[in-house]
């Protein structure tokens, strides 16, 4: 008899280690708070429930008479545990009544799924009114276009990829006009997943200090423990488009160009519009000075690096130098000293960085 005593407990002592088990096997799934979060967590308990093998027990599949099978009694119990646990408990309330897992199912679709009017509405004008200014950085912004728009499908309103897309640009400031008008003229797809790809991509280049044809660069930083808003920008009064300094517009500006205004101008009549070998272009867009002829250094040094174009593509940088323009319209003045030219061969064109130019000093 005591053996047997023995043996019961030998077979039931392996039994609460496998509950604590069990309970500690639960994935790091945000608990349900409620409707903010509903969606996202519906979606990861049914996968998590799927793995599991318990999905079934919440929404059986009908047989060919259009009857529920039976259910697995064990695996109902799991279930409904597993959904339970994965609740904030200020929402145990809605479901302590239900005996199964489906009732449990049951019971939070009727509390948390909105698929109503109001609840589209607000959706949809959060999406149209999400700036990258009001979100502080890229991935933040990407992440919320990109959920919103994930729960607007989940509550019925499909929205298409190219809609995602477009409104991921348009929320952008001022600062990336030229990468937006980059993409338009590479031909690149208008699509959500391009778009945010390219968006995750700027930041990373900008961090790497990697040149970018058709990017302008990220406007400085404000101090640390300084934020920099909208509001504190205005505060500061009119900013100067020479030095990109606040507090006084450009002709005020104290900073003055090395280059005779007429140099500069003649410049512009000589370069603009011109596609050939030894012409220029002016791109508001492109980080660095580059050319496509390497006879046009003065004093061609070996450099090495790449470029990424707005297609997604990149160029090898072969050389670096300074190149000589020589006004045609005004002989009398000094050549004008381009420093810091990138050479690149698979180049279509030679492009003036307009940024390049600003920074030193200049006016375009």
């Amino acid at each position: 008899m005591s053996l047997g005593a023995g043996d019961h407990r030998a077979e039931r002592v392996p039994q609460a280690p496998q509950q604590i088990q069990n309970l500690s096997s639960l994935p790091p799934i945000e608990r349900l708070s409620g409707r903010e979060n509903w969606p996202t967590w519906k979606f990861a308990v049914e996968t998590y429930l799927e793995l599991e093998e318990l999905w079934k027990a919440v929404k059986p599949i009908p047989d060919a008479d259009g009857t529920l099978p039976a259910v697995d009694e064990r695996k109902c119990r799991r279930a409904r545990a597993k959904i339970i646990l994965l609740l904030d408990p200020i929402n145990y309330v809605h479901v302590k009544d239900a005996k199964t897992a489906r009732e449990v199912w049951a019971k939070l679709e009727a509390a948390f799924e909105d698929t109503g009017l109001s609840r589209r509405v607000a959706l949809l004008r959060k999406l149209i009114t999400t700036k990258l200014s009001a979100c502080g950085n890229v991935d933040t912004y990407v992440t919320e276009i990109i959920s919103t728009a994930h729960n607007l499908r989940g509550v019925g309103f499909e929205i298409s990829e190219e809609w995602i897309g477009s409104l991921l640009l348009a929320g952008l400031p001022e600062e990336y006009k030229p990468m937006i008008v980059a993409l338009e003229n590479s031909g690149t797809p208008i699509i959500g997943d391009s778009i945010k790809t390219k968006l995750l991509q700027e930041v990373q280049f900008s961090s790497d200090k990697t040149a970018f044809v058709g990017r302008k660069p990220f406007p400085a930083k404000p101090k640390q423990g300084v934020p920099e808003t909208r509001s504190v920008a205005q505060s500061k009064g009119p900013k100067c488009k020479r030095c990109y300094k606040y507090g006084h517009i450009t002709r005020e500006c104290q900073v003055r160009s090395e280059t005779k205004k007429g140099s500069a101008f003649c410049t512009v009549l000589n370069t603009t519009g011109c596609h050939s070998n030894d012409g220029w272009v002016f791109d508001s867009g492109a980080s660095d000075h580059f050319t496509m002829n390497r006879s046009m250094l003065v004093d061609p040094r070996p450099a090495s690096g790449v470029v990424m174009v707005a297609d997604k593509g990149v160029m090898e940088i072969a050389a670096t130098g300074t190149v000589k323009l020589f006004p045609k319209c005004c002989p009398e003045n000094p050549p004008i000293d381009v420093h810091n030219v990138k050479f690149i061969p698979t180049m279509s064109n030679n492009s003036l960085s307009v940024s390049q130019i600003g920074r030193r000093g200049h006016v375009v």
